[in-house]
């Protein structure tokens, strides 16, 4: 599993910590307007969180689109951490013995 980037790791404690604390702001005399900014900090939060999930997705090498799971708040963003890399996969134990295997990747074009 890949470690976290600065940037990554800020973007996910930013969006859970305003998803988490929006709720918890309190409603006073005025509670439709706190309604709103709660409402207002919580989609902060899931949109920080989206773009923690897309950062993370994107150094491993998949799309930006996974970015999305960060709807999901702690799910989507445990589901984005448990991505393999791109990369990762380890060569199959039978290609070395496989003449086949062997032939593909000696004529595969090389591209600059």
């Amino acid at each position: 599993m890949k470690t976290l980037t600065p940037g990554t790791r800020a973007a996910f404690a930013v969006g859970l910590t305003l998803q988490f604390l929006g709720p918890l702001l309190p409603a006073g005399s005025d509670g439709a307007l706190m309604g709103v900014l709660a409402t207002a900090t919580v989609a902060a939060g899931l949109a920080v969180t989206m773009i923690g999930c897309a950062m993370h997705a994107l150094s491993l090498g998949h799309s930006g689109a996974w970015g999305a799971l960060g709807l999901l708040s702690v799910v989507g963003m445990l589901a984005v951490l448990l991505l393999p890399g791109r990369g990762e996969q380890d060569e199959p134990e039978h290609a070395a013995d496989d003449p086949l295997f062997l032939q593909l990747e000696t004529t595969a074009v090389r591209r600059p």
